[in-house]
């Protein structure tokens, strides 16, 4: 959960240098664009609402974060060939961002399950994790920063990646 909210905050922090500077997108035209991955944000946490009336959280979640990954490493390809200009960027990207509907909320829901008794606790440690790595992430953007898009891909990537392999290490 941490590391899917720092590729959102990787998006977050090099996504107007990238659609406005790189691409050359009108800034009134940004808000359509970064609107749209909200959208799909949302529409994917009514389909997880959905999905755990019949799916159990953690499948849902591993699908969640299989199919961010994939589409973040679409991504990178796209950033490093330069395939598709524009929509070669944003088609990836709402893939990679929309599934942190289904993502969050169940990373949230796993990391909670067993501290009721310590849920406050629980949930600020989370939040510290979400925020700290979304600060790195940011950072990272940042100080890649190489006039291309390939810095915000590239830490999304290795963000969603990462996510992966720490479900697969981490998660008992």
């Amino acid at each position: 959960g941490g590391l899917a909210m720092a590729g959102m905050f990787a998006y977050i922090a090099g996504s107007p240098f990238v659609f406005i500077e790189h691409f050359g997108v009108p800034e009134e035209a940004y808000g359509w664009l970064f609107g749209s991955n909200a959208i799909g944000f949302i529409g994917a946490s009514q389909i997880n609402r959905r999905l755990l009336m019949t799916h159990p959280a953690d499948a849902i979640l591993r699908t969640g974060s299989w199919i961010a990954a994939g589409a973040a490493s679409l991504l990178a390809v796209a950033a490093i060939t330069g395939f598709g200009g524009l929509w070669g960027i944003a088609v990836p990207l709402f893939f990679a961002i929309a599934p942190l509907g289904i993502i969050m909320p169940n990373a949230t829901a796993g990391a909670m399950a067993g501290h009721g008794e310590r849920a406050g606790t629980a949930a600020a440690v989370m939040g510290i994790i979400q925020f700290a790595s979304g600060g790195v992430a940011s950072a990272a953007v940042s100080a890649l920063q190489n006039g291309t898009a390939l810095p915000m891909c590239g830490v999304i990537v290795a963000c969603m990646a990462g996510g992966i392999v720490a479900r697969l290490t981490l998660v008992r």
